[in-house]
This record gives C-alpha cells, structure tokens and sequence, in this order.
C-alpha cells in the first residue's frame, strides 16, 4: 500500500476527510484487505492510548502557566545575547572602525617610510675613477652642502698671485 493511501486512511479514522473523500476510502477499504487490516492496527492503537493517557493537572491556571514558559525562553534569550557579546564577536562590532584606522595607519607608515632620518642620507659617494687626480670634500650640514675640490696630481699649486693690481685699476 502506498504511503499517500496510508495518510488517507490515518485521515479517515480521524474524522478529517470529506463526506465525498470518506466514501471513497470505505469503497477502497471494502476491495483492500491490506488496508483493511492497517485500519484495525490503527483503531487499536488509538483505543490504547486514549485509554492510558495520563491526565495532567496543573497547580495554576493556563495562563499563568504558559506566561512562566515565555518568560523563561525570554530569559533564555537575553543569556545567549551575553555569550554571543563575551566571545571573540567584540570584533563584528568594531568592524566598522578597523577600515578607516588600518587605512589611516598606512598612509603613516608609507609617510615615515620616505622621511629622511639622517643628515647622510642626501650625499653621495665620489669615488676617485682616475688615478691622476686627487679630490678633497667638504660638508656642511647646517648649510646642507658639500663642496668636492678636484684637481690632478701632476699640477703644482700655483704661487700666490698680488692681487693689488686689481685694486689699483678701481
């Protein structure tokens, strides 16, 4: 017997079906010994239990009762709310602040990243390419220059020159 017949039969034996459904079922069940057996199985089965179930009595009325289980699932609600907020979702609720400060703390380090931090850090090296000539530098940091003199090794330093010849010609 199909699962669907089953259902209908369930159905029949409870009262739900349709005067026109419920005739149908009769026709069915007066060709189908299967069913017909099935529907005494189930005519006992509801025989036994409603003749053993046990009658509960409450101590408060309906109401009152029904209103101490809402409030207990409401408390019960509130309690799982902590938990969630105890555990590691502090984040979820910060998220919208971690974008802007990680952003903002980039832009710093990039910042940083290109300051100078010390007063070397614009020179060069000159490195001598020839082995005929001679260099001497001079750095100044205050004024932030250097002066490199080149010169051969073969020229001899010239003998100071009068300048007291320029003078005479103002």
């Amino acid at each position: 017997m199909k699962h669907e017949a089953q259902l209908k039969l369930q159905a029949r034996l409870d009262g739900e079906l349709s005067a026109a459904e419920a005739r149908a079922m009769d026709a069915f069940l007066a060709a189908d010994p299967e069913a017909q057996a099935l529907l005494a199985e189930l005519t006992r089965t509801r025989t036994v239990l409603q003749g053993n179930e046990p009658e509960v009595k409450l101590p408060e009325s309906r109401e009152f009762y029904w209103s101490k289980i809402e409030a207990a699932i409401q408390q019960q609600g509130r309690h799982t709310a902590r938990e969630v907020w105890s555990s590691w979702n502090w984040l979820v609720s910060i998220r919208k602040y971690l974008l802007p400060v990680s952003g903002f703390a980039l832009v710093v380090l990039v910042t940083l990243s290109n300051l100078p931090f010390s007063a070397t850090d614009n020179f060069a090296e000159v490195e001598n390419i020839a082995p005929e000539t001679t260099s001497i530098s001079f750095r100044d940091h205050s004024a932030k220059m250097t002066v490199v003199w080149i010169s051969n090794k073969d020229v001899t330093p010239a003998a100071d020159v009068d300048d007291d010849d320029d003078d005479d010609a103002l």
